[in-house]
């Protein structure tokens, strides 16, 4: 019997510690570990500054070697980045068909190259804290939407969002965005429809979608204005770009001559409406 007891204890310590099939490092001040279907990073110390980049590679600098990366084929469909981490890598986790999920930090500031490029995402939310998306970094067939691409974001790149996604609100802090953004008529990938971006880079919308117009697609570019830290659209105020298609814009009110009087000072016999 105790040998009986004790085999199985065995059995069941090895099941356990089999769970967790890959871990170590994956740039500086960070590490992951492999469990089940799911790819957890985070820093190493939270009070160091963490990145996943390229020390983990072996022959090749930030992955440009697919088979550098050690959860490659690992079968990974959910990664967690944790926070503490600032930047997502170079092709970090580029070519992994199998991802469907990512879940994302505030706190993170950059995306570089490639990193998410040929994952099966349909859709990913991004962090406020986000400043850097680099090229083809969601260039990915199946992604249908994207949430939240904050203004400190200034620059979208070549083949960034080549993809599924037909509506798409450029970010009121852009102030360049690449020809080839939604991909080329080489490729002919994107399944871009309507493009809302700010007044000021009209014609580089303009030219970003004008190889799908050549190829018989109608593209509209919608226009907004930024006004201070507000959104004029469609005769209607919104707090962020991103409030356009939600419809979550910001409802004028008059006040009544009784809440007037109490805000504003009456001037001879009129009272000044106040708007909101």
């Amino acid at each position: 019997m105790r040998k009986l007891i004790l085999i199985l204890g065995l059995i069941l310590s090895f099941n356990v510690q089999a769970e967790v099939t890959i871990s170590g490092s994956c740039g500086t001040n960070c590490i992951y570990e492999i469990d089940g279907t799911t790819l957890t990073a985070r820093p190493d110390n939270p009070d160091l500054p963490a990145y996943i980049d390229k020390e983990i590679t072996r022959t090749c600098d930030d992955y440009s070697c697919y088979t550098d990366a050690p959860w490659r084929a690992s079968g990974v469909t959910n990664i967690v980045i944790e926070k503490g981490i600032d930047t997502v890598g170079v092709h970090a986790f580029e070519d992994m068909p199998s991802v469907t999920e990512v879940s994302l930090p505030q706190g993170l500031k950059r995306i570089d190259s490639e990193a998410f490029h040929v994952t099966n995402l349909t859709h990913i939310d991004l962090p406020s804290t986000l400043n850097f998306i680099g090229d083809f970094a969601f260039s990915i067939d199946a992604l249908e939407s994207i949430n939240g691409i904050p203004d400190g974001v200034t620059k979208i790149f070549a083949g960034t969002f080549e993809s599924s996604i037909k509506n798409f609100i450029v970010p009121a802090g852009v102030t360049e965005i690449a020809p080839d953004t939604f991909g080329s008529r080489a490729r002919n990938g994107a399944l871009i429809e309507n493009l809302y971006c700010n007044e000021t880079i009209a014609d580089q919308c303009d030219a970003a979608v004008q190889w799908k117009r050549d190829l018989g697609n109608e593209v509209n570019v919608i226009t907004y204005k930024k006004d201070g830290n507000q959104i004029f659209y469609n005769n209607k105020w919104y707090n962020n770009p991103n409030d356009i298609l939600s419809g979550d814009y910001i409802k004028k009110r008059i006040y009544t001559i009784d809440e007037a009087t109490k805000v504003s000072k009456p001037t001879g016999n009129t009272v000044r409406i106040k708007y909101r």
